[in-house]
């Protein structure tokens, strides 16, 4: 997850989904921009994709927290529907929040394993009450926060922004094919950057090296296959060992080797 200074805290690159099915929902959507104008500089607005008619797809939208608003009135197919638009939504960490009339569809989603990793229920209120919803954002927000000057990340510079990356959320980092460039792996994200391997490993030593061209974070490994060596990850990212490495990476990581 990218984070970005804002006040004493790092907060992560975030977006606002607005999923409905509904024919009018504008005053949610006029609150949803006020709540974000007092919160966040760095939360982003999409406007609402309708369930009914939209294919767009989103999963070029760089952010590191999409924040899912599911504004729905149940409907014949609604869970197939919402399934595949949170296909088309940026592969990042993904928070729901639900507002809606029936907690069936609500239970559904989490039963059908739609609902990726935290979700949150609001409770039934008014089109034009955005308190709830506000009081949810804030706690995502500050769920996902870090102190700015928290020892545990690595800064780094994208297209002339400043992004700091917690080191503990890297799996590996490995040469880019250009010149004096690397590429950061981490579970939803990847980015290239301007630097050495050396610069990395300079600010990152808790990162290992596994060939000449890759540190890995030995925290993030899901299993190692010595005979192909082979490094695996939750997110099925792999990097290549080699052989230089091998012994060393297996006698690092017993209980994860086969």
């Amino acid at each position: 997850m990218a984070y970005q200074a804002e006040g004493e805290n790092l907060v992560p690159q975030t977006r606002i989904f607005v999923l409905t099915n509904k024919p009018e929902c504008q005053n949610l959507n006029n609150h949803i921009l006020q709540i974000m104008l007092n919160l966040s500089n760095h939360i982003k607005f999409c406007h609402p994709i309708k369930l009914s008619s939209s294919s767009e797809n989103f999963q070029n939208f760089i952010c590191s927290l999409s924040i899912v608003i599911l504004n729905l009135d149940e409907e014949i197919d609604l869970i197939k529907k919402i399934s595949i638009a949170v296909k088309r939504l940026p592969n990042s960490r993904k928070y729901f929040i639900y507002i809606g009339s029936s907690r069936h569809v609500f239970e559904n989603l989490i039963f059908n394993h739609y609902m990726l990793y935290d979700a949150l229920m609001t409770k039934t209120f008014q089109k034009d009450d955005g308190n709830i919803l506000a009081a949810d954002i804030c706690n995502i927000l500050i769920h996902n926060s870090i102190p700015l000057n928290s020892s545990n990340t690595i800064q780094i510079s994208v297209k002339r922004q400043k992004f700091f990356l917690r080191l503990d959320d890297i799996l590996f980092v490995i040469t880019d094919n250009q010149p004096h460039k690397v590429i950061f792996h981490l579970k939803y994200d990847e980015y290239q950057v301007r630097m050495t391997l050396k610069q990395v490993h300079h600010q990152c030593r808790n990162l290992t090296a596994c060939h000449e061209g890759a540190l890995v974070n030995l925290k993030n490994i899901t299993k190692f296959n010595k005979s192909n060596r082979i490094l695996y990850f939750e997110n099925g990212d792999t990097c290549e060992v080699s052989r230089r490495y091998t012994k060393k990476i297996s006698d690092l990581i017993p209980m994860k080797t086969f």
